[in-house]
């Protein structure tokens, strides 16, 4: 699903305009980013935890060169399942 089919099915479900469920999912999702980017995490109980975990430096190899180069320490964002979100999945 992407986000333009996940904001049209939104808007179907709450019965509000496309340009105002648009405006709702952006802002849902500005405030998960920035929190995540700030505190370094962000949980729905029993649905999902986004984590800022870091990346530390390494070196891999280049596939278009075969040379090895040096890939910067950077922060990632980890997401994980949680239980009922696991359960409504294997059903």
């Amino acid at each position: 699903m992407t986000k333009t089919e996940f904001v049209a099915k939104y808007a179907e479900t709450r019965n509000i305009s496309k340009r105002q469920a648009a405006e709702d999912v952006n802002a849902f999702l500005d405030i998960i980013t920035d929190a995540v980017a700030s505190d370094g995490n962000v949980t729905f109980p029993g649905t999902f935890t986004f984590k800022k975990v870091h990346k530390p430096e390494r070196e891999v190899k280049s596939p278009a060169t075969g040379k090895m180069v040096t890939v910067p320490a950077h922060y990632a964002v980890k997401l994980k399942a949680g239980t009922s979100f696991n359960e409504k999945l294997n059903k």
